[in-house]
């Protein structure tokens, strides 16, 4: 979030106090809400191409829109103790504008400020600053995505919150033991495995050898990726990368490679009922198991 300031009185205007002007030489007061206007104009000037239908993209907007709210009522606050006047003149979600003791003030997500500049570089031929641009919004992402946004009351109410992600873990006991039932898995040594971000199973799954791997809801993967609350993961020395999921090009941009492994999201079927979601997940990942596991060197030779 950045804050932009600055006083309202045109050239040649006599100093300012708290509560007024002092108005001589024939000056002119340019008015607070011009000086406001100027500069939103600017920074809003350009109309980049986006697509406010993408999941990801409405909520990296919302984030940031309720950061900026954030951070305008804390600098309210700030300003009431100080004893100083605050009068709203704008509010567009990440770009809100205020006079605060007749000077103006802007307050502008880093979202917004970023895909102007990204646009810029790239459309004058900028490469370097274009990639500078692109590592400063893969860290304000990253900050806006971990951040506590305030809460609202209709989240802390919602009942339909916690009913999902109880179905949501309850699913994984059913779907692992479907696949142990069909001989395509196995649990046996292994245990459960949940911390505060995520709840989920370790299994064998069966593939030309035994493949250890985690099932379950992972809901940093869910947050960052926002494709799905199920992953199966795979750790680094099961010899499982993101190469051998060639053969499924529709799954293969899901895939994501990480510190402690290869994740691959399990989508869930939506508009059916539980049975139906179950017999499509492991479907889903006897497929995986067929076209993909086989292909790969079993790495762990204790498991075969």
């Amino acid at each position: 979030m950045g804050i932009c300031g600055g006083s309202v009185s045109g050239p040649g205007s006599g100093s300012r106090s708290r509560r007024g002007a002092r108005r001589g030489g024939g000056s002119v007061m340019m008015p607070s809400r011009c000086m406001l206007s100027m500069v939103r104009r600017a920074i809003m000037s350009l109309n980049l191409p986006s697509d406010p239908t993408q999941p990801m993209a409405r909520q990296k907007a919302r984030a940031s829109a309720a950061r900026v709210c954030c951070g305008e009522l804390s600098i309210r606050e700030r300003c009431r103790q100080e004893g100083l006047e605050w009068a709203d003149t704008s509010d567009k979600g990440s770009v809100k504008s205020a006079c605060v003791d007749r000077k103006a003030m802007l307050i502008v997500s880093w979202r917004i400020v970023l895909e102007r500049l990204l646009y810029a570089a790239s459309t004058s031929g900028h490469d370097t600053v274009k990639n500078d641009i692109l590592q400063l919004q893969g860290l304000t992402g990253r900050m806006d995505s971990a951040a506590f946004l305030p809460l609202r009351a209709d989240e802390v109410t919602n009942q339909e919150t916690a009913r999902r992600l109880i179905n949501y873990v309850e699913l994984i006991d059913d779907i692992i033991n479907e696949l142990v039932h069909a001989g395509a898995a196995d649990t046996e040594g292994l245990r459960v495995s949940n911390t505060y971000h995520y709840a989920g199973k370790f299994l064998n799954i069966h593939a030309d050898g035994r493949f250890e791997s985690w099932l379950g809801i992972d809901l940093r993967a869910w947050r960052d990726e926002g494709i799905s609350p199920l992953w199966w993961r795979f750790r680094t020395n099961t010899g499982v990368a993101r190469r051998h999921f060639e053969r499924l090009p529709e799954l293969y941009s899901d895939v994501r490679t990480r510190d402690d492994g290869l994740y691959v999201p399990i989508r869930l079927k939506t508009g059916v009922e539980r049975v139906r979601v179950i017999g499509d997940t492991v479907a889903q990942m006897k497929r995986i198991a067929d076209q993909v596991l086989k292909t790969v060197p079993n790495q762990n030779p204790a498991l075969c």
